[in-house]
């Protein structure tokens, strides 16, 4: 209330500029000409979530699993991990299964349950994980996770799809009380 407060954007943020995050854009072969394709980003410390979901009654398997990994863990989320290439949408009870089998990869790697972490999927409609590719994914991708603005930018490469440009911005929020960094 009444606080002065500035805004300034960070002319090369990225994800990792909030503090507390790690993250890691790698080639899991999902894509052509080993081209980024996976995306892991990860708290530091279990943290609050939200998420906007479709309200398309057809849902990809990652949505049904976010929703209800969101609606255990809101204030313990650590991370997600986003393929791109490949949608894990119109997969049917495989679909689920191999979300859950991602989560559950994540969990084992980088701590916590599978729940507390969220699986996000773009790219071609109708078509299987390939799961040998993810879990290869998630093991390079936790071996590079970083606080480096680097590892941000390419965690949003990783994620495009028919994009030409990657989708990221970060801002700095000052007040008289403190400041926060959003990306």
């Amino acid at each position: 209330k009444g606080q002065a407060m500035t805004v300034e954007f960070i002319p090369s943020g990225s994800i990792t500029s909030v503090p507390g995050f790690r993250a890691a854009g790698v080639a899991c072969g999902l894509k052509k000409n080993d081209a980024l394709d996976l995306a892991l980003v990860a708290a530091d410390q279990p943290c609050v979530a939200a998420a906007v979901f479709t309200t398309n009654r057809v849902k990809a398997a990652p949505v049904l699993y976010d929703q209800q990994a969101l609606a255990q863990h809101p204030s313990s989320l650590r991370g997600v991990v986003i393929n791109s290439g490949c949608a894990n949408a119109c997969t049917g009870v495989r679909g689920l299964e191999d979300a859950r089998n991602t989560a559950a990869a994540l969990a084992q790697a980088l701590g916590g349950v599978p729940e507390e972490w969220m699986v996000m999927s773009t790219g071609v409609i109708g078509q299987h994980l390939p799961m040998d590719k993810i879990l290869t994914g998630i093991e390079r991708a936790e071996a590079v996770l970083s606080h480096e603005e680097s590892a941000g930018h390419d965690a949003a490469r990783a994620i495009m799809t028919t994009d030409t440009q990657p989708k990221e911005a970060a801002v700095r929020v000052a007040w008289e009380s403190g400041q926060c960094v959003i990306a």
